[in-house]
């Protein structure tokens, strides 16, 4: 059930975090491009991906602030026409290119690497089928080519659900990994901001090289969550460190701004 005052009102609050969910009361949030959301039903609770084809937006319940709602029922019918029963589509890229020379192999791995794919054995690599992998396929099958190779593109997904999670799983645990390693470059952020505190180092450049530290966390942030289409567990984490960091960053250039305009 979904009960809206007024549905601009409704959206805005929504956006802003300042709706609760009646049940555990966390701030509901959008339903974005093929991200899982637990969808809830009599007491059961299932998991589904919006439809490539129409991103839903839709939340358990929403009560807006204000006078008594008037009730828009949404059933579970509603929910399964504007999502996968399915639970993800994949690429599979079937990869072959000549041993020698090596460098067009290396080539072909590494952008596969880059862009996120899940090695499947002897040469098969798997990708969601989402718009953010289609340039890096695109890619790895010009270097495949360049390289005198071939590469066979074929449409999956899992014959059951034990399969189907398997690979979201497969899939979404090197993205942990990813990010474990961006929260980690994070840590070395926060300690080299305490380093230059604690030396008293205010000098622009160093101020400089932590703004260019920064930058390049923001650039690998964005990259890891254009890639993290099934929402690994530390993403938020990261997203909290992340905007730790700009603080800290943005502490630091104001005590060195006050030190130079001491000297």
């Amino acid at each position: 059930m979904i009960g809206i005052v007024e549905f601009r009102q409704a959206e805005e609050d929504l956006a802003a975090g300042e709706l609760a969910c009646p049940g555990c009361g966390g701030p509901l949030r959008w339903w974005g491009h093929a991200r899982a959301r637990d969808v809830c039903d009599s007491g059961s609770t299932t998991q589904r991906w919006p439809s490539p084809s129409a991103p839903a937006r839709i939340a358990s319940t929403v009560t807006s602030r204000g006078s008594p709602p008037t009730r828009i029922c949404v059933t579970v019918a509603t929910v399964l026409g504007v999502t996968d029963v399915v639970v993800a589509r994949w690429v599979v890229l079937v990869v072959r290119v000549p041993a020698a020379p090596s460098r067009h192999r290396v080539a072909v791995w590494r952008e596969l690497r880059r862009m996120g794919a899940v090695s499947l054995g002897q040469g098969s690599w798997a990708a969601p089928d989402v718009p953010a992998f289609a340039e890096g396929i695109t890619r790895v099958i010009e270097l495949a080519e360049r390289g005198e190779g071939q590469v066979v593109v074929l449409e999956a997904t899992g014959r059951g659900e034990t399969d189907a999670a398997a690979l979201v799983g497969l899939f979404t645990a090197e993205r942990q990994a990813e990010w474990a390693e961006f929260l980690a470059d994070c840590g070395k952020f926060d300690t080299e901001i305490d380093q230059e505190i604690d030396k008293g180092k205010f000098t622009l450049a160093e101020l400089e090289e932590e703004e260019q530290s920064l930058e390049r966390l923001r650039r690998w942030h964005r990259e890891l969550k254009a890639r993290d289409v099934f929402g690994a567990p530390a993403a938020t984490e990261a997203d909290q460190q992340l905007k730790h960091c700009t603080e800290r960053l943005e502490d630091y250039t104001e005590r060195v701004f006050t030190a130079l305009h001491q000297m």
